[in-house]
């Protein structure tokens, strides 16, 4: 946020401007960046020579970037991407080291002509005078940087998404959470089929529109603690819990539910019910119908499902649900042998094709080589779901994704997240649209996003993992640690969270903080091929070359037996600035289809490549370019 001194509305002399203009490039903020500089350049001295109309994309594009004329703006986004991480950049200079400068240049919201300002002195400030009104300075030190940036990425996603999202100034949705059932069987035996109805309550109160429901990541946090319900609601921002019991017996089933009202603990609806295990599903239904009635909320019309798996097939599919949610390497294998278990049982059951796609999806982006045929697989089953439900907003927002990867057709993708959205606005589909929405450098409608996500899961570390990437990928670096580190302080042994925050921290040009993460993280994963790339970085940084080239040569020598990511390869040979390396390692993430290489065009990290043709012919082929 800017700090110190307030402006005063006088325009201040070229020769003033000037001098502030090279103190900013001089900076640690821009001094790494050509490009940033470059634009911040062009566009101070195109104003400084009078020329005061407003400033077009496509005019910036072949000022600055060397577009062809041919070239479209609304195909290729480099220059909302720049200007949004220059904005940043400029924010953090007068924040730090330019916050007693006696010149302000900013860039006002939506614009790309700059507005020059000359400081008060602080004295005069001491004083008592009241500081002049001010616009967006004054809303940056007042309301901090992260609460007005996602006022602004509100705004600019304004008129996209009418029919997943609301303004902010309408009134909040009703939230509700679904905690984990408890198992009343003797040893435990129906853990699994407890934790699937919680599950599968989550997913049909979902489907209601004017209904926000906190998601299982978030809502499971609590399995087996004794937490007040008051609490729960504070944590999770919910109005209402749902919690309950089952006592599974033969071929019979009991369970006991109720509605809770966090803030006071008052009990709202309670009832129990004892069939066949069979009539599970429609006991489902019943406790859906009865808690949108009490909370007033309209449910779809209620869908009328022809296909019955059958019990046996029903069974394997829960405990796939209990095992995946573990989401290590070998929880996701116990996944898989279960849903191909019930699809065996039951080939046209739906759900188990879109779990078994998840599992797969979830495999694709933790390998190497192995990548495309993950995603081959998972298109395959979330296309068969598609196919045998079309209204499965989980199955629509996996296949777009596997599309986008397989593809890269970015409009089929894009159409199939809102399509996904508009069945059904879940944590998972505004998480996975976030996602894609970064990778084409739409960073605010993005981030809009992930925060939809959040509120529906504000507890899930993964989900706070991707919004700090797309922080780091926008040079919002403190955001990004800040992320990362309120999810390490509840889990410390977090492993993804301690690597990531190791290799923001050298992204930040911190190699020394970096290298003390990834070295924690070594010690919670010590044979982890993540980790190789960060060590050769922070060697490179800390300027032994020679550490670094040994690295990565032996990286490169064991590229397949020990599955490394391509794209981690060239990033650290980007650090080294060997093109021909880089390149050769970024064809190949390319050529595999990892998920990765949908980054290089918003990854800082690459930014000086940018103009190098090789790049640009990877950016054609990945869809990135036109």
């Amino acid at each position: 946020m800017y700090t110190g001194a307030g402006v005063v509305q006088a325009r201040p002399g070229r020769e003033a401007i000037e001098a502030q203009l090279a103190r900013i490039l001089a900076g640690n903020e821009f001094r790494r960046s050509e490009r940033r500089r470059a634009l911040l350049r062009w566009t101070v001295n195109r104003a400084l020579d009078g020329n005061e109309d407003p400033i077009k994309e496509y005019e910036i594009g072949l000022a600055v970037f060397g577009k062809p004329k041919s070239w479209d703006p609304r195909l290729d986004p480099i220059v909302r991407v720049e200007f949004s991480r220059m904005r940043q950049k400029l924010r953090e200079y007068y924040a730090g080291q330019g916050a007693a400068d006696p010149i302000l240049i900013e860039f006002p919201f939506r614009g790309y002509l700059p507005v020059f300002h000359a400081r008060e002195a602080a004295a005069e400030q001491a004083a008592g005078e009241p500081a002049p009104a001010t616009t967006e300075p004054s809303l940056w030190r007042s309301r901090g940087t992260i609460a007005l940036a996602l006022v602004l990425a509100l705004l600019s996603g304004a008129g996209i998404f009418l029919a997943s999202s609301r303004l902010r100034t309408a009134p909040p949705l009703p939230t509700v959470a679904v905690l984990p059932f408890k198992d009343l069987t003797p040893r435990g035996q129906s853990q699994y089929l407890s934790n699937g109805i919680s599950e599968e309550l989550t997913d049909l109160l979902a489907m209601a529109p004017d209904l926000r429901v906190i998601a299982r990541t978030s809502a499971f946090h609590f399995q087996g603690k004794n937490t007040d319900v008051r609490e729960i609601g504070r944590e999770l921002g919910a109005g209402w819990v749902i919690e309950g019991s089952i006592l599974s017996e033969g071929d019979r089933i009991r369970v006991l539910v109720e509605l809770d009202r966090t803030a006071d603990g008052a009990r709202l609806w309670k009832s129990r019910y004892e069939r066949a295990a069979k009539d599970l599903p429609g006991i489902e239904e019943e406790i859906t119908q009865a808690v949108a009635g009490v909370l007033q909320v309209p449910l779809p019309p209620r869908r009328e499902v022809a296909f019955d798996p059958g019990l046996d097939a029903r069974d394997e599919f829960l405990k796939g649900v209990d095992a995946e949610s573990k989401a290590d390497p070998a929880s996701l294998d116990l996944a898989e042998a279960h849903y191909q278990n019930a699809l065996r049982l039951a080939p046209r059951y739906a759900l188990a094709h879109v779990r078994l796609g998840s599992v797969y999806l979830a495999r694709s982006g933790r390998t190497g080589p192995s990548q495309k045929a993950a995603l081959e697989k998972a298109r395959q089953e979330l296309d068969a779901a598609v196919s045998l439900d079309p209204k499965l907003s989980g199955a629509n927002a996996g296949l777009a994704l596997a599309n986008y990867l397989l593809t890269w057709d970015w409009p089929s993708a894009e159409a199939g997240f809102r399509r996904a959205l508009a069945l059904g606005s879940s944590s998972a589909a505004h998480q996975t649209y976030a996602w894609a929405l970064m990778t084409r450098g739409r960073f605010a409608e993005s981030e809009r996003h992930y925060q939809e996500a959040i509120e529906r899961d504000p507890l899930d570390c993964l989900l706070r993992y991707n919004l700090a990437t797309l922080y780091s990928r926008e040079g919002r670096a403190a955001a990004a640690r800040g992320e990362l580190e309120s999810c390490l302080a509840r889990e410390p042994d977090w492993f993804l969270g301690r690597m990531a925050l190791g290799y923001f921290e050298l992204f930040d040009n911190r190699p020394d903080q970096g290298l003390k993460d990834l070295r924690q993280a070594r010690l919670m994963a010590p044979g982890s091929p993540a980790l190789d790339a960060g060590f050769a970085i922070a060697d490179a940084e800390l300027g032994r070359r020679g550490e670094a080239l040994a690295r990565l040569r032996r990286m490169e020598s064991e590229a397949d037996t020990r599955n490394y990511v391509r794209y981690q390869l060239a990033i650290a040979w980007a650090y080294l600035k060997d093109r021909d390396r880089l390149f050769y390692w970024l064809g190949q993430s390319v050529d595999l289809h990892e998920q990765q290489a949908l980054n290089m065009r918003i990854d800082p990290v690459l930014e000086p490549y940018q103009q190098d043709a090789r790049m640009i012919s990877l950016e054609r082929r990945t869809g990135l370019l036109p």
